[in-house]
């Protein structure tokens, strides 16, 4: 089951408002996700961006918002979406088997992925939980400001191609 949000829910106050039964065996991934999501993402653009040096973690709660819902081994598990002040949008979602992630940038991100990924996998639709059509695109060998991907479900994953995506040199228009 998947559902869109209406309208942009902060990840903590939706993580209260949908916290799982204890009973689920999935539960402790939901709580690593969230803690992922919350604790390790911000130090990604802390250490990059002058702007997240202060009040960095206010500053990336207030821009990881909840989009929309999609459920996996009876756990709700969000559809994040994080802002970045250089208008990139990256929304993604983990069901527990993979990491989907669709960017949105003014700018062509041409990085080194360092094989995190295939550049020119094209993400069905479907696989998309939680996504609305608007939010995937095309891959990444395709369009460089535009594209959806997957990774494997580690953080570490999801982790590697923020830090590279975050890090990278500033892109001409």
């Amino acid at each position: 089951m998947t559902r869109t949000a209406t309208k942009p829910t902060p990840l903590l106050e939706w993580m209260r408002a949908n916290q799982p039964a204890e009973q689920l065996f999935a539960r402790d991934g939901f709580l690593k996700q969230i803690g992922f999501l919350l604790e390790d993402l911000p130090e990604i653009f802390h250490r990059c961006d002058p702007i997240y040096r202060t009040n960095y973690r206010t500053v990336l709660e207030k821009s990881l918002t909840v989009v929309g819902s999609h459920v996996s081994k009876s756990v709700r598990l969000p559809v994040v979406c994080l802002q970045l002040k250089d208008g990139t949008t990256i929304t993604m979602r983990c069901n527990f088997h993979d990491w989907k992630v669709s960017v949105n940038s003014p700018y062509d991100i041409d990085r080194d992925f360092l094989g995190l990924f295939d550049p020119a996998e094209q993400v069905d639709r479907f696989c998309c939980e939680g996504f609305t059509k608007k939010q995937i695109y095309g891959p990444y060998a395709k369009n460089k400001r535009q594209f959806t991907i997957q990774l494997l479900p580690s953080h570490h994953h999801l982790f590697a191609f923020l830090w590279l995506l975050a890090h990278r040199p500033k892109a001409k228009r």
